[in-house]
């Protein structure tokens, strides 16, 4: 049985790390689904088991990507990311609460709503682009911005068990 698991994870790994490759994802969002629906793993043993994946899908892109970062463009950028990075940091805290609160029926719902919602949103995005030339506001603002999304983006990714690319590219 467990040389079976091992090759169905393989199966299913490689496209899925392949898909989510393709349109700049971990592919986490792509793995959820097949953990609860081929693994039989509960919805909160597949939300733990894909932040493991996910963390150590981030981890070999920090790797990879590090070489290539332009750093004189980012370091004016260094206390918004830092902002981002605290609310988001603070919303997984605040999401991984709310999963211990709900049952693990409410939270399949939960997982399928949001699954949905951002699907609807890469594709929306497909079609009609989100381009903007940034927000223009003072320094204070942006910080505020940086950690009210970073904060949503930690909640809904600590429910998934995702790393928060998706949202983020929007």
């Amino acid at each position: 049985m467990k040389n079976k698991k091992s090759l169905y994870a393989l199966l299913t790994g490689a496209p899925i790390g392949c898909l989510g490759g393709l349109i700049g994802l971990g592919g986490a969002e792509f793995r959820l689904p097949v953990l609860v629906g081929l693994f039989q793993y509960s919805a909160r043993q597949a939300v733990s088991l894909n932040l493991a994946v996910s963390l150590i899908t981030l981890l070999s892109s920090l790797i990879f990507r590090i070489p290539s970062a332009p750093f004189p463009k980012l370091a004016p950028l260094v206390p918004i990311i830092i902002a981002f990075i605290a609310g988001g940091m603070s919303g997984a805290y605040i999401g991984a609460l709310c999963v211990k609160k709900i049952s693990e029926h409410t939270l399949e719902k939960v997982i399928l709503i949001l699954l949905l919602f951002i699907g609807l949103l890469l594709i929306g995005e497909s079609f009609f682009p989100f381009v903007t030339g940034g927000i223009s506001a003072p320094f204070l603002i942006l910080l505020l911005i940086a950690l009210a999304f970073g904060i949503g983006i930690g909640m809904i990714s600590s429910m998934l068990g995702v790393a928060g690319g998706e949202l983020t590219r929007l």
